[in-house]
């Protein structure tokens, strides 16, 4: 069964960065445009990595992260986001971001970081 990656950003022409990014994984792709979308489908697709950006409307990313990695500890999320300073990095981290990613996005880190969570996510 193919594993799954869920790209939550508000932004469309950034999920289709990170798609294209990523399009040779042999993984399934889910797009979300807002965090509020979030729980319901790492409940019902249980993505094995989730890219999540910051900000975006309704509920932001590090508010997901803390909720994702409360209930699903062994969901990989990632942080991508245009607000990578260090404090926004360390506020992810401890609230369970595995990783962070700067916009704009440096593809081929981005695809080392994704392979490297997708190969922990067992």
């Amino acid at each position: 069964m193919k594993k799954k990656i869920l790209i939550v950003d508000d932004d469309a022409a950034v999920r289709r960065v990170i798609r294209r990014a990523l399009q040779d994984l042999d993984c399934d792709f889910i797009e979300a445009s807002d965090g509020s979308e979030v729980r319901e489908i790492v409940r019902r697709m249980r993505p094995a990595v989730v890219l999540l950006d910051i900000h975006m409307p309704e509920l932001d990313g590090i508010a997901v992260t803390d909720e994702i990695s409360r209930a699903h500890p062994d969901i990989r999320v990632i942080i991508v986001t245009g607000d990578a300073t260090q404090m926004r990095a360390k506020l992810a981290m401890e609230r369970g971001a595995r990783d962070f990613v700067a916009k704009p996005i440096d593809v081929d880190y981005l695809r080392r970081t994704v392979e490297a969570n997708l190969v922990a996510s067992g």
